[in-house]
């Protein structure tokens, strides 16, 4: 399979060639993906930045000829973008990040990807919206370290102190988020 082009165009005719512009993946993304072993999973796939990535993520992986697999989480308040995920070759599963029990049933995945966030109505539900922070999520969706070899976070604990955190624990062993 052939990289696609990656100039950019003088203009943009619409949102579908918008998605396919943000979702053509680089020669290192490429490279990136076929490094990696084991399926890739995207917790908070249906969030603004999420379905991108998913998408970018399943054509890197078709161009390394590579048998991974995409999937993502999400609790798909709006089945639109669950069904067009699931068009662009992501596997999707339907569970609220919040409820403990649904999330012993996530398939394990080497690689775990975390893009959940509260967009809208954080200040009238602070106790959710620090539930679903960067650093509450991860460990609550992950109990098992030796189930996760890689992690990427965003917000507030993504940051050098975030990360330096991660790198100590791992080496520590009392996270799989980080190596």
């Amino acid at each position: 399979m052939e990289l696609p082009d990656t100039a950019l165009p003088d203009t943009v005719a619409d949102v579908e060639a918008l998605d396919e512009l943000l979702s053509r993946p680089t020669p290192g993304v490429v490279e990136t993906l076929r490094a990696l072993r084991g399926d890739v999973l995207i917790l908070g796939v249906a969030g603004k930045m999420g379905p991108t990535l998913a998408r970018m993520a399943v054509r890197a992986i078709e161009l390394a000829g590579i048998g991974a697999r995409v999937i993502g989480v999400s609790r798909f308040s709006d089945p639109a973008a669950r069904d067009r995920l699931e068009a662009w070759g992501v596997e999707t599963i339907a569970c609220d990040l919040m409820d403990e029990a649904a999330l012993t049933d996530l398939p394990d995945a080497p690689n775990v990807i975390y893009m959940v966030g509260t967009k809208f109505g954080a200040a009238e539900q602070q106790a959710r919206t620090a539930l679903a922070g960067p650093a509450a999520v991860p460990v609550r969706a992950r109990p098992r370290p030796a189930r996760s070899g890689s992690c990427s976070c965003r917000g507030a604990a993504a940051g050098p102190a975030g990360n330096r955190r991660r790198r100590r624990r791992a080496r520590a062993g009392q996270c799989g988020f980080a190596r």
